[in-house]
């Protein structure tokens, strides 16, 4: 069974394989968001994205969620 499309428009390198290089920026993404209190924005930037617009897109596509559900998650 081949796995479903999830990155639409996030440097697909093929129709159903997302790039090892974006699951790398969003995994570093997610460690910086549960340890920093850097901004959302300054994450993205920091983790390669150009856009909030793509980082906000790509993130919720592997993760499932938005970045501020694990920020508020490591608050509570």
């Amino acid at each position: 069974m081949s796995a479903p499309v999830i990155f639409p428009g996030c440097f697909l390198r093929s129709q159903d394989r997302p790039s090892s290089h974006t699951w790398r920026k969003i995994e570093y993404a997610v460690n910086l968001i549960r340890n920093t209190n850097s901004s959302i924005l300054d994450i993205a930037l920091d983790s390669g994205f150009n856009s909030i617009r793509t980082f906000n897109r790509c993130f919720k596509t592997v993760t499932g969620c938005i970045p501020t559900t694990i920020r508020k998650d490591r608050e509570s």
